[in-house]
């Protein structure tokens, strides 16, 4: 019943017939009286109301697009606590390439991608979809280079190999970190959208 009050302007329709019937009474005045331009003001209200009404409800699901879901949220937290954010950083990012890798982290860079790779359709957002996109096709760049040149180290260490050729070995390790600092730069907008949106 409340929706149908709320769209009262459904009744316009009727009312050239309503004074179309009581000019056949009454005297109206002519705006009235003559049907035609009773029909056309009519349906220019009606219009009129139901743009505004139009551009109400795209407001209100552009609001409710913005507003990240549950499972979204989730789904992002259980990527990041697999990517554990700080060790990328400290290990990955801000760490020069010549002095190794930890086997960790990197581990844990492999059971993101794993773990992202099976949640690429349960996020619904939009923007977050595109941000997590850019990172994830960086991180692989890294990943797919880094694992052709770098070899264990009893230490736990992913190393640069450095008892061959020093020169390729110091290129390669540049070009790593070249590499890295571009997965950095979208992980750093990814980390940004996800504060703006509340989920970290």
């Amino acid at each position: 019943m409340k929706r149908i009050i709320e769209k009262w302007y459904i009744s316009l329709i009727a009312t050239p017939i309503l004074f179309t019937y009581l000019t056949n009474y009454y005297t109206l005045p002519k705006l009235f009286s003559d049907w035609r331009i009773t029909i056309l003001l009519c349906l220019t209200i009606f219009c009129s109301i139901l743009l505004v009404e139009l551009r109400i409800k795209r407001e209100e699901i552009k609001l409710l697009k913005s507003e990240l879901k549950p499972s979204d949220v989730k789904a992002l937290n259980r990527l990041l606590k697999k990517l554990d954010v700080n060790a990328f950083e400290e290990d990955i990012c801000n760490n020069d390439a010549w002095n190794g890798y930890r086997q960790n982290t990197v581990s844990s860079i492999i059971d993101y991608q794993h773990a992202s790779r099976l949640t690429k359709n349960e996020i619904l957002d939009d923007n977050i979809n595109l941000a997590l996109g850019k990172f994830n096709h960086k991180l692989e760049k890294f990943t797919d280079f880094m694992g052709y040149h770098v070899s264990g180290h009893p230490a736990g260490f992913l190393v640069p190999y450095k008892y061959g050729d020093k020169e390729k070995a110091k290129a390669e390790s540049e070009k790593m970190n070249e590499l890295s600092s571009e997965a950095h730069i979208e992980f750093k907008a990814l980390m940004k959208l996800l504060k703006e949106k509340g989920v970290v």
